[in-house]
């Protein structure tokens, strides 16, 4: 349609004004329909994880051609992050000057069916309710509609005013294990249970971005788990960005206050609320903020309206949101804050009066005090979190968050002090020779840490995965034993190891990935006793394959494996808003759907296979 039209503008332009005529105007057409064509073809939806080029660079003609990952999205813009091979972090790019590689896998659609999730698009009178999203729980015969389920409150709506999000579930009998993506497992279970899979990957491998994705969306599991742990959460989240106009939040509550006080003919609170879009628990943006602040200055009412957020309450966790296929590609993060009081001078004034500024909201950079303000909700909980390897540790008390309010910025605080156990320390020490070789590694390969695991995240948010948990053992731990480790080698042995990172850091992108692709295959597929039996060489990737195979057993049966750890799994779990939400979980408590249509998911990396199949 819009060839069609922008066709006949052309058209209608070249008749009225005669520039070209005969084969010119004939060329002309032709040249806009590519141009058009090619502009479709680029604003076509990148999701995370796809291959691109760029193209028709004009000045930086060096960056013809030169490809890399999409990894993310630069907020308040149409820009899309883009991982380069030789560049140290991601870098905006316009989406016109990029060309994909390679397709991104199609969204699911079709004909709405009960299970399927939809998001309300052309809503014209109930507009209270574009853009919600929600199950379908009913399709109501032949009347065009289908009743779905938006939080506690159902709605019947026509089906042409319905965007399919994700398919329903797909039944456990329904999935052929040969049509999963190479690297993926299933483990026995007895058919009235309902089945289990692993999908293997490798960190620094752009190719398991893209198979994270796609297990995820070809069985839409009702539990997915990921090889991380509490201290790696801040992977999952967006990168540590200032705040603009498109950034998330939620607040608790909303209170009003009024200077000097109430005159005759104010609005109650309850009238003024109904004014109001930003509600409480409800996601919204600062400019939604700032159409508030007008409406309840259109009232005439207020000589002054000023929002005011407090700092969020102590240990509250961003959650996430899924995207909208067809204009976003990841996850939405949303940023708690605090109380939201709507300060309000009483007097009659010209609209002009109102102040252009928010007091208070802006996002404190989660991913920079995610292990502070872990600890802070651990402790509440009453659950003992040893400190955490940051690179910048921020005080997580109240009165540095009132600060960073005051200031408009993230205060640092001193530096926590690993525990003076020898063994950590030397754990610690070791630690991070490795991930630099690792960070090397997927720097060269166009990828960021944890991007496989996000890339899950994002899916799982689409698909309506209803946990996704952090199933593998606290870093500290896994510190502890590799300081335990390496105090007992010897200077040879422990060189051998470094230098086998550094070989595999610095190897030929595109025969690595061909290496890692042929090693996770086989590895998958194995059956070997000996080769089974060779990964447990090592004693630290034992323990961990134990520690998640029992939380994988219990996001299964919902039980807790006889009396192994852990007792407590960090997790996001599906709230009643379709968020993914933060909680330490009691492990019996993390099997979330009953009966032969549960299915549960598991992605680690390739080494965890033969360990995780044993012992399960």
């Amino acid at each position: 349609l819009l060839l069609g039209v922008l066709g006949g503008c052309v058209e209608r332009r070249v008749g009225v004004r005669g520039r070209y005529s005969g084969k010119s105007a004939m060329r002309f057409r032709e040249t806009m329909g590519r141009n058009l064509g090619r502009i479709g073809q680029v604003f076509a939806e990148l999701r995370e994880g796809d291959q691109v080029e760029v193209f028709g660079m004009k000045r930086l003609k060096d960056w013809e051609g030169k490809k890399g990952r999409v990894v993310g999205q630069e907020a308040g813009t149409p820009k899309v992050l883009v991982m380069f091979a030789d560049q140290q972090v991601p870098l905006a790019m316009s989406p016109e000057r990029l060309r994909r590689v390679q397709d991104a896998p199609a969204k699911p659609s079709g004909e709405l069916q009960v299970g399927d999730r939809a998001r309300i698009v052309g809503m014209k009178r109930l507009k209270q309710y574009e853009g919600k999203e929600g199950e379908v729980v009913e399709v109501l015969g032949d009347s065009g509609r289908v009743k779905i389920k938006l939080g506690s409150e159902e709605l019947a709506v026509k089906k042409e005013l319905l965007q399919i999000t994700a398919n329903a579930p797909r039944s456990a009998a329904d999935i052929d294990l040969s049509s999963l993506p190479v690297g993926s497992v299933e483990l026995p279970t007895s058919d009235k249970e309902g089945r289990v899979f692993l999908l293997g990957i490798a960190h620094d491998d752009p190719n398991s971005v893209k198979s994270a994705r796609e297990v995820v969306e070809q069985i839409q599991p009702s539990n997915l788990m990921v090889e991380l742990c509490w201290e790696r959460v801040p992977l999952l989240m967006d990168p540590p960005v200032p705040p603009d106009a498109r950034t998330q939040f939620m607040c608790p509550e909303i209170q009003f206050q009024f200077l000097p006080g109430k005159l005759h003919g104010t609005p109650s609170e309850s009238e003024i609320l109904n004014l109001l879009k930003v509600r409480p628990n409800s996601v919204f943006t600062s400019s939604e903020v700032f159409e508030d602040a007008k409406r309840l200055v259109a009232t005439r009412k207020f000589r002054r309206v000023i929002p005011i957020f407090e700092a969020p309450i102590a240990g509250t966790m961003p959650s996430f949101l899924p995207s909208d296929p067809t204009q976003e590609n990841f996850a939405t993060q949303v940023n708690p804050v605090g109380t939201l009081t709507w300060r309000l001078e009483t007097a009659e004034v010209d609209p002009e009066g109102l102040a252009q500024r928010i007091y208070g909201l802006h996002t404190y950079v989660f991913r920079d005090i995610a292990h502070s303000v872990l600890q802070v909700r651990a402790d509440s909980e009453g659950i003992d979190l040893p400190p955490a390897i940051a690179d910048n540790p921020i005080d997580p008390s109240m009165e540095a968050f009132s600060e960073a309010a005051e200031s408009e910025s993230v205060v640092e605080a001193p530096t926590q002090e690993e525990s003076t156990d020898g063994a950590s320390e030397l754990g610690a020490a070791v630690v991070q020779p490795w991930m630099q070789m690792q960070s090397l590694s997927q720097q060269r390969a166009g990828v960021v840490p944890g991007e496989a695991y996000r890339a899950a995240l994002s899916e799982a948010a689409r698909a309506g995965v209803q946990r996704v948990i952090l199933g593998d053992q606290p870093q500290f731990i896994t510190r502890q034993r590799l300081g335990e480790v390496t105090a007992s080698m010897s200077e040879e042995d422990a060189l051998e190891g470094v230098q086998t990172q550094v070989e595999l850091a610095t190897m030929d992108v595109e025969i690595k990935q061909e290496m890692m692709k042929e090693y996770i295959g086989s590895i998958a597929t194995s059956e070997d006793e000996a080769t089974l039996e060779s990964e447990w060489d090592d004693p630290i990737l034992l323990e961990r394959d134990s520690y998640m195979t029992n939380v994988l057993w219990s996001a299964f049966h919902g039980e807790k494996y006889e009396n192994e750890d852990p007792n407590i799994v960090p997790c996001f779990t599906r709230s009643s808003g379709d968020r993914l939400e933060f909680e330490f979980a009691p492990t019996q408590t993390l099997s979330t759907q009953t009966g032969t249509g549960k299915t549960t998911v598991a992605i680690v990396g390739a080494n965890h296979l033969p360990g995780i199949r044993a012992f399960w």
